[in-house]
């Protein structure tokens, strides 16, 4: 990072792969600088009666905002009396706010080693004792005062699910290399290949650098010793009759997502199945389908009455007969088995790419629960006011469409200045909600099947500027008296509510 673009270019690569596949959370970049500060002498002044100033180099960091398009610029660093980027560290981890603390790392991104006084010359047979698939790691760096070793995971595991296990495993790979036993947290800073380690004068740079040398956190506990699969098994319990029942422990449940995925997956090969387009995909069909738990009917059924052309017996006998534990079917992963074409996508919900599934699913939540919710709260700050009005509860009940219990109940109570308050704070809250909905809106442009689900995101925010729309045209009636025009107005308003809060339906 002695402006040298390849050198960028490479940290920029080796950066990448710690948030490779997660579309949100913070990678962490930090400099540690020093700045003079003017004192004085206070000893001087008693003495001699005169002040003395004196300069004093106070530490303190820095933390740079990282971007996905260009993980990192040394230009964005300050450079030291010698004209070099020193003192540059970043995390290993992704966190859920721009600071490095534990308690706001989401994703354990790598396994790593920090081994001190070690020269490069003294890595490899180290490695050498590791089993197989370990002694070729994603990167080896010289730190300027050891050497850090890197295998980079492909799968992002969370930080509350898997914390342990990582330790563990991080104990056995500096036990067995031999690294400093303190480099075991999820919140460590590592220097940045590229930079300057002013305490040994020298250069922070790659030895060696494989991207595509990833690996998974379970496949390397199990090489090293630190997990062991637990095969289901069958267990006891006693019951007062002294029978003992034999039960299998389930790896999940099925719930309505895996119903209606079932679903999709039905209508798919219904819709292949006229063209002859189902072959080739029928195993793939069969085997998901076991994966959510279906009935050896319903493979049955579609083997004999959806495909174009029915499988062998013995084939569908080794699906249905299939012992082996099976974990839910990742969407993405179905999506691509079948490749399910853009025009297949348009027909369904569920069988789609994922940012088109993950922006309807925040469209839905919006809608039906975040908005509707202010919504039905404003209505019925409304109602109330309008059942102070100086008719019967009667005809209350009847222009609200509710009972004479509950226009009773209105006309007793109260709204307070906070109550309308709140409607504009959750409305911001909505608003800004939406906005996050849009992350996927770059990805979504690109291609033209999924053009509607750009045009559910605008109708969404048509319904929120709606909304705010008849906040505002409800002020002039949060006054404490009304005259009868006025009464008249708010009953529109309300009724327009009542529309808008079926709209979000």
């Amino acid at each position: 990072m002695i402006n040298d673009k390849s050198d960028d270019s490479m940290t920029n690569e080796f950066l990448s792969l710690f948030k490779n596949g997660l579309t949100y959370g913070y990678v962490v970049i930090v400099q540690f600088l020093t700045e003079e500060v003017i004192g004085i002498e206070e000893d001087d002044v008693l003495t001699q009666g005169k002040p003395v100033t004196k300069i004093e180099r106070v530490p303190y960091h820095r933390y740079f905002e990282v971007k996905e398009e260009n993980y990192f610029k040394s230009e964005y660093l300050e450079k030291d009396r010698k004209e070099r980027y020193s003192d540059v560290f970043f995390s290993p981890f992704i966190y859920s706010v721009y600071k490095r603390e534990q308690k706001s790392s989401l994703h354990l991104t790598a396994l790593y080693v920090d081994i001190d006084n070690c020269m490069t010359e003294q890595v490899l047979p180290r490695l050498n004792k590791l089993p197989g698939g370990l002694q070729h790691p994603t990167a080896i760096i010289r730190s300027g005062g050891g050497v850090h070793i890197y295998w980079i995971l492909q799968y992002k595991h969370k930080v509350s699910k898997c914390l342990n296990l990582w330790k563990k495993t991080m104990r056995k790979l500096k036990d067995d290399l031999g690294g400093d036993p303190k480099v075991i947290d999820h919140a460590r800073l590592m220097r940045l290949p590229g930079s300057w380690n002013p305490k040994s004068n020298s250069k922070c740079e790659f030895i060696t650098f494989n991207s595509e040398n990833r690996f998974d956190l379970f496949d390397v506990a199990s090489a090293l010793g630190t997990y062991k699969e637990r095969k289901p098994s069958e267990f006891h319990i006693t019951r007062k009759d002294t029978k003992k029942i034999s039960r299998q422990k389930l790896q999940y449940k099925p719930g309505n997502y895996a119903q209606y995925l079932k679903t999709d997956l039905v209508d798919l090969m219904k819709y292949r199945a006229k063209t002859g387009a189902d072959i080739g995909h029928r195993n793939h069909m069969l085997f998901i389908l076991k994966q959510l738990m279906s009935s050896d009917e319903t493979l049955d059924y579609l083997n004999q009455k959806v495909f174009s052309e029915p499988l062998p017996d013995i084939e569908v006998a080794y699906i249905k007969n299939y012992k082996a534990p099976l974990s839910f079917p990742k969407r993405k992963n179905v999506v691509e088995k079948l490749e399910v074409t853009p025009t297949e996508q348009s027909m369904f919900r569920y069988l789609t790419d994922e940012d088109v599934y993950e922006t309807r699913k925040s469209i839905k939540f919006i809608k039906n629960r975040k908005l509707r919710s202010v919504v039905n709260f404003l209505l019925k700050l409304l109602q109330r006011k309008y059942a102070k009005s100086n008719v019967t509860l009667k005809t209350i009940a009847h222009d609200l469409s509710i009972s004479t219990k509950t226009a009773s109940k209105y006309r007793n109570s109260r709204n307070t200045k906070n109550d309308y308050l709140q409607v504009s704070k959750s409305i911001g809250l909505v608003q800004q909600e939406s906005e996050e909905a849009k992350k996927y809106l770059p990805s979504l442009e690109r291609e033209k099947h999924k053009r509607p689900v750009i045009e559910e995101l605008q109708n969404l925010q048509k319904l929120i500027d709606r909304f705010q729309t008849l906040v505002q045209q409800s002020k002039p009636f949060q006054k404490n008296q009304l005259n009868t025009k006025e009464y008249k107005e708010l009953l529109r308003l309300i009724r327009e509510l009542k529309i808008l809060k079926d709209e979000c339906l």
